[in-house]
């Protein structure tokens, strides 16, 4: 019944209200629970929160299906710690999906030597 799942704050939102603080479950054992903030005390309904999360996920998705990898980078900067906690798990996603990138994919100065 921990809502930081071990401190790893893998599911929370940056508050809505203070910008500081996060937004987790007030009950995570309840899947239909609203979020709140420890330092300010917002509450945000789970539906919202569901939205916000479900909007950013089709980006990364959409970022992924197009192979357009570089973009991680730019949802990174979008996301972290301003509307995601840092360590969410979509950030983590598209930080592994561009690390895999960048050490599968042929160095800018290799494809000159091959062109």
């Amino acid at each position: 019944s921990d809502p930081t799942e071990c401190g790893t704050y893998i599911s929370a939102l940056k508050c809505v209200g203070c910008h500081v603080g996060s937004l987790l479950p007030a009950n995570s054992l309840d899947y239909s629970s609203n979020w709140t903030c420890a330092k300010c005390n917002v509450e945000v309904e789970c539906e919202k929160v569901e939205c916000i999360v479900d909007y950013i996920e089709d980006e990364l998705n959409e970022i992924t299906n197009n192979s357009d990898f570089q973009k991680y980078q730019d949802f990174i900067k979008e996301y972290s710690g301003i509307i995601l906690h840092p360590n969410h798990f979509l950030l983590t996603t598209a930080r592994r999906n561009l690390m895999q990138y960048l050490c599968y994919s042929v160095p800018i100065f290799e494809k000159s030597k091959q062109e």
